[in-house]
């Protein structure tokens, strides 16, 4: 049995990738201050150490960190409303949280989950690892403030800093992962328009809705991250800035009518300008990843469709409804 620190492991993504560790009978510790992530997505789990702490606390870090063999570093701000309303805090939970890990944790090998969004808002259907990225493209995403994007670009030279000393660190950029798990709460799409269709109020659109992403299913995408910790190659430069994500395209469009459809849902679909609710920012138009690293070092990934993804969270929700 090995000792794993992940930290925001409460969170949608990080609870998937607490259940995985479990399941393979490793010892997890996590480290969430729970501002986004819920203790509820975690079982109760005598091989679990769920630790109540910001990354930005040092104390609440040097606690995490003892004794550890791997950190699966993830503790981030979410969802564009979250992030809009407070960019500093997004920045710092990124840039400060990760030094405080990346000090506090020694030469421990550790994956740095970094984000698309470094790409700035370059607009392409296979934006590869190979694309210049830089504080000025990541802070162009964010508005031009510092916040989610300059954070993690942030995240990123951190990385680099270690790997120069020496130190075992892979760095990854997910694409849009969705599933069960997922909050409305932060400005997410899928769920959003999943929680507007049950309750028929209108499911909003920005801009013309003809902007295309590429969505992750996360069970698919957490297999992934734990093939990619096997591989060896997968932790030596320059393989070790990996594009994680579908290349399954839907437009904003297509995404809510089949939603609308499949929950045989009421609800009116309305457009509004982007800069209305994010004034100063601009949306991302395409963000389809290259993959052809991560074919490489893991081979090919079946990845769902997002309409495939949709009708299983439908199931889980009619179970889940059915259970209570």
């Amino acid at each position: 049995m090995s000792k794993v620190l992940v930290t925001g492991g409460c969170g949608f993504i990080g609870s998937h990738i607490v259940e995985h560790l479990l399941n393979t009978n490793q010892e997890v510790v996590v480290l969430d201050d729970l501002s986004t992530g819920s203790r509820s997505n975690l079982p109760t789990h005598e091989n679990l150490n769920i630790i109540i702490g910001s990354v930005l606390d040092k104390e609440a870090v040097n606690e995490a960190v003892q004794g550890v063999d791997l950190i699966l570093h993830m503790a981030s701000y979410v969802g564009m409303k979250l992030v809009y309303k407070e960019p500093a805090q997004s920045y710092n939970v990124s840039k400060i949280g990760t030094e405080n890990i990346l000090k506090a944790s020694g030469d421990t090998p550790i994956l740095l989950f970094s984000t698309s969004a470094v790409y700035g808002l370059a607009a392409t259907t296979d934006i590869s690892e190979d694309n210049k990225i830089s504080l000025e493209r990541a802070q162009s995403y964010d508005g031009d403030v510092k916040s989610y994007s300059s954070g993690k670009w942030e995240l990123e030279q951190l990385g680099h800093q270690a790997i120069a000393a020496g130190r075992k660190v892979m760095i990854i950029r997910p694409f849009n992962v969705i599933g069960e798990r997922q909050s409305a709460a932060y400005g997410m799409v899928v769920p959003n328009f999943m929680k507007n269709c049950n309750t028929g109020i209108p499911l909003t659109i920005y801009d013309d809705g003809e902007q295309t992403r590429s969505f992750s299913c996360v069970k698919t995408f957490t297999k992934t991250i734990f093939k990619l910790l096997e591989s060896d190659d997968a932790w030596v430069s320059p393989n070790n800035i990996i594009n994680i994500g579908s290349h399954h395209i839907i437009s904003i469009n297509k995404l809510a009518h089949y939603i609308k459809t499949k929950m045989q849902a009421s609800s009116p679909i309305e457009y509004i300008p982007y800069d209305t609710i994010f004034p100063n920012k601009k949306d991302v138009r395409h963000r389809i990843p290259d993959t052809k690293l991560l074919t490489k070092l893991v081979g090919e990934v079946n990845w769902p469709t997002v309409e495939e993804i949709i009708d299983g969270l439908l199931v889980h929700e009619r179970a889940t409804a059915q259970a209570r």
